[in-house]
This record gives C-alpha cells, sequence and structure tokens, in this order.
C-alpha cells in the first residue's frame, strides 16, 4: 500500500470542477486499485469536508501548515523551498504521517523525501489573455516555473495543454506526464424520475442541458444568442454564479434573459444536488458547452459516459475528447449553433429511443483505465527513485 496525499485547502463550492476531479479519482482507486494507492487528504477545514459523503470515508489529516489565509506561512514555506529545494517542516510532517507521494497539489522541492506532482489543468491565459490581469498572467507563468524546477513531475490533463505547456517551456514539458480522467457517473437505477425533475424545476419542453459556472470564458452569451422567444426547446443551466475576476458577468447574463424575454427558454438553476444535475444530463436532448477554453472537460467526460449527443466548441480540447456522439461550432458562431439546436431538437423529436439506460458499462471500463493508469505512475515513478 501507498498512502499518497492530496491537498483541499480550498471551498469546493469555488472549485467544484478540481473537487468532483478529485473525488472521481478516489472513486476510482477504490474500485479498482485493490488498495495498492490510499488516497490520504490534507486539509485545514476538515469539518467541511466530512459533510461530503465520497471525501468523508477517507482519512483526512487536519493542519494549519496548508492554510491559504495564513499569508506569512505561506511564504516562509516558499522561500525554504526556493533555497533549500524542500520545505523542512511540511516534509517531514509528510514523512511523519508516512505519506510517500504528494499529488495534484503544488510544489514542495525536488531535495524532499516526499514525491510531488502538481497539477496544472489549463493555460487559458494564453488563450483569453484578457480575461487576467498582468499580475495574474505573471503568477501563472512563475507557477510553471516553479513546477518545473520543484516538483517530481507536473501532471497535466490532455495534448492540448501539453502543446501549450511547450510554448512556455520544453524543460518543463519535458517533465509532464499525461494522464487523461474520466468520471463517475449514477447508475441509471439512481437517477431521479423526469417527473420528479420536471416538477422540482418548473421544465416545461425537452430542453437542452448547459452545466457551467458563470465564468466569462464558459460563454454562455453564445447560447443565449442562439434562441429566441419562439425557440421550441428550453435551455436548462446549472452552475456557480461567481466569477472573482467578472464579478458583472452574472448580472449582465440576467439582464440580457430580462431584456429579451427569454425567461422562459433559458432556466438558470445556480448549483443544484449531483443527482439531480445527472438526473437532468440524461434527460436531455443533449449536453452544450460552448465555453472558449477549457481543460479536460468533466461535461464532456460525463455526457459521453451517459451516451449523451454533445454540442461543443472546436476548441482543442473539445476536438481531443471527441466521440461519436460530438458536434461541433466555432464559439463565436452563434448562426451556426442555432442551426444545430434546431436540428438537433427536430432529430430528438422523432427519435424512437431517445435515452440508453445501459450506458454504466462502458463507464466502468474508462474508470478502471483512469485508476490503473494513475497507478502504473506512481509505481513507476517510486520505482525509478528507489533505484537513485
Amino acid at each position: 500500500m501507498i498512502r499518497v496525499g492530496f491537498i483541499i485547502n480550498f471551498k469546493p463550492s469555488r472549485w467544484l470542477g478540481g473537487f468532483n476531479y478529485y473525488k472521481n479519482l478516489f472513486q476510482c482507486l477504490e474500485k479498482f486499485s485493490n488498495n495498492k494507492i490510499i488516497p490520504v487528504i490534507i486539509s485545514d477545514r476538515k469539518k467541511e469536508l466530512q459533510n461530503d459523503e465520497i471525501i468523508s470515508k477517507l482519512e483526512i489529516i487536519e493542519t494549519k501548515l496548508v492554510s491559504r489565509s495564513n499569508i506569512l506561512l505561506k511564504i516562509i514555506n516558499k522561500i525554504l523551498i526556493l533555497i533549500f529545494n524542500k520545505n523542512f517542516y511540511f516534509d517531514k510532517f509528510l514523512q511523519d504521517k508516512k505519506i510517500l507521494a504528494l499529488s495534484h497539489s503544488g510544489w514542495i522541492g525536488k531535495k524532499s523525501k516526499v514525491l510531488n506532482f502538481p497539477w496544472i489543468p489549463d493555460f487559458q491565459e494564453l488563450h483569453l489573455p484578457e480575461n487576467f490581469t498582468v499580475l495574474e498572467r505573471i503568477i501563472r507563468r512563475l507557477r510553471v516555473f516553479f513546477c518545473e524546477y520543484y516538483s517530481t513531475k507536473i501532471l497535466i490533463s490532455s495534448k492540448s495543454v501539453r502543446k501549450d505547456l511547450e510554448k512556455i517551456s520544453i524543460n518543463a514539458k519535458k517533465n509532464s506526464l499525461l494522464i487523461k480522467h474520466t468520471v463517475e457517473v449514477p447508475k441509471y437505477s439512481e437517477l431521479k424520475s423526469f417527473k420528479y425533475l420536471k416538477k422540482k424545476y418548473a421544465i416545461k419542453k425537452n430542453y437542452f442541458f448547459l452545466p457551467n459556472h458563470y465564468w466569462k470564458h464558459k460563454n454562455h452569451f453564445a447560447v443565449l444568442k442562439a434562441i429566441t422567444t419562439e425557440s421550441k426547446y428550453q435551455i436548462i443551466s446549472t452552475g456557480n454564479f461567481s466569477d472573482y475576476r467578472h464579478p458583472k458577468y452574472i448580472k449582465k447574463i440576467k439582464e440580457y434573459i430580462i431584456a429579451n424575454k427569454l425567461n422562459e427558454t433559458y432556466k438558470i438553476l445556480n448549483v443544484i444536488p449531483y443527482i439531480d444535475m445527472m438526473s437532468l444530463m440524461y434527460y436531455s436532448m443533449a449536453v452544450i458547452n460552448p465555453s472558449k477554453s477549457e481543460g479536460w472537460s468533466n461535461t464532456v467526460e460525463q455526457a459521453k459516459a451517459m451516451k449523451k449527443k454533445i454540442i461543443l466548441s472546436n476548441i482543442d480540447v473539445h476536438i481531443e475528447q471527441k466521440n461519436k456522439y460530438c458536434i461541433y461550432f466555432q464559439p463565436d458562431n452563434c448562426n451556426k449553433l442555432k442551426m444545430i439546436l434546431n436540428s438537433e431538437y427536430k432529430k430528438f423529436k422523432n427519435s424512437k429511443k431517445k435515452f440508453d439506460k445501459n450506458y454504466y458499462l462502458t463507464n466502468n471500463i474508462l474508470k478502471k483505465n483512469f485508476a490503473q493508469n494513475y497507478e502504473n505512475l506512481i509505481f513507476k515513478i517510486l520505482k525509478r527513485k528507489s533505484k537513485i
């Protein structure tokens, strides 16, 4: 057994994509690694994490060493790593807890006795620099530098991210490891009924599902501009309203909906229970992701696992995630999106088999591959390090 640490020192609702990524990995390891890899959560918010059904099953070690609120401590930790290529205090803490590797959780120095694999999900600042301040872009560039020189390996989730990494540093690219993740989806028997969803969320028509947080780069306006009050379908949208870079974004969305009388056509549900979200996905005509920048998209993987049609912006990572269910449009081409939505609505209405209940077996194969690829990575690097 190898104890692998994961630092969760953020509020889950602020980064649901990352939090769900962790939970998917933990579930896959539980089912398919035969206890060879034991995830251990390191956090300064143990009580909050214990409320989560999946995380609460794991060992959670609470410590202020990973607190984001203690700025002085963070500075001292980074200085130690920059000077000595390790943080003596944190290194000892991890060794005392018998943790052999720190995964997806930042850089702690190449001289650390604990393997460390920071995870870089995407490089949005390269594709949409206007969404970032100069300082934010500098910090993100420094992150790559620090991961390159002060970690064992860099984890990335797609070939498109690897191409972006190469633009910043060839050495960082050489030091990267690619693991494409998959997602856990509920069995058909666990889903809520359509009758339940229709009543709870006031669904009035056949609908397309848009499960994206209300962050500017997620490009919700492409969908809004592709629909009208005469549209014969609804858009059901879920996601967090908080965008710290663009706090007025959700306000502009709501103003546009009111001005164009789209209240019945475009329905915003905010963050809803996971099982409700997956049930809405299952009963939708198709899933939409119009984003202008993404990492390896959980939304796309969930839709693929449930054998749903997926209407996607043609950014590199979405094309890399392609399967037979994917349909593409340019993220600023609202007319093309409108044509796709109208066409898919007609196909759905004429379809005899609207939903596939037998999707779960395929999902199990994907999860097994994810768990085994991650397990092989850990063992391979541990074996290599033992020979040094």
